[in-house]
């Protein structure tokens, strides 16, 4: 009888878990395109600015993105690349096929700052880069597509080829912007696999009714433990 009462309790708590972790990932880093890869924006001396966007269909709600990571898996780095990196995301109207090469045009109102540091410690191959988020960027997709800028300061440009997806292909998730040595570039439907590592957001709050349940259920639950403790002793 005991166990049954406490097991119950249990199952009032359940229903208020928070989300699970649950990442989110443009392209298949178990299929790159083969052959290929990009060295742009985190290796080959790139000093410039980079912008990739992300179709909202990839997220099927509000998603809480805590970090990024890239994946470099077909060509081993003949060096160790390292320098700075400032990144924001904000929501676009921009899709894959209309990106920018003018830079502010596709940044939206929401623009966040989450990640402004350095990279370079060594990584084994095949590998992956993470960059976790000082500050967490909650995504909407309702509001429109996600972009990325990436402000790169790569000054030790070892060769590292991160894996892409859509090279020659159209109709893809991703576009690509980035401005180096040889000016604006704008790859239609092309860019790095990227993993947004966070996990999706609950859109409605619990209602006071709920709220006055899980008061409940935990006092109740306390109340059974203190008399279990009383009847023991």
């Amino acid at each position: 009888m005991r166990s049954s009462n406490l097991f119950a309790f249990t199952l009032v708590l359940v229903p208020f878990a928070t989300l699970a972790h649950a990442d989110v990932i443009a392209g298949d880093p178990a299929h790159p395109d083969p052959g290929t890869g990009l060295c742009v924006p985190f290796a080959c001396f790139y000093q410039g600015e980079y912008q990739q966007v992300y179709s909202s269909s990839l997220f099927s709600g509000p998603f809480d993105i805590t970090g990024l990571q890239f994946f470099d898996s077909i060509f081993a780095p003949t060096g160790r690349a390292s320098g700075s990196e400032v990144i924001s995301l904000s929501t676009t109207s921009a899709n894959w096929n209309t990106l920018s090469s003018t830079f502010s045009a596709n940044v939206g109102p929401t623009a966040t700052q989450v990640f402004n540091g350095t990279i370079g410690a060594a990584r084994p191959f095949p590998g992956t880069l993470v960059l976790p988020f000082s500050t967490p960027f909650l995504y909407d997709p309702s509001k429109g597509n996600l972009l990325v800028d990436i402000q790169a300061n790569i000054v030790v440009g070892g060769a590292v080829l991160y894996d892409t997806t859509g090279f020659g292909q159209p109709n893809n998730f991703e576009g690509v912007a980035y401005m180096g040595p040889a000016g604006v570039v704008v790859q239609s439907g092309y860019g790095l696999i990227t993993d947004f590592q966070g996990a999706p957001v609950s859109s409605s709050s619990p209602e006071p009714s709920s709220i006055l349940l899980l008061t409940s259920a935990v006092g109740g639950l306390v109340y059974f433990a203190r008399g279990r403790r009383r009847r023991n002793a």
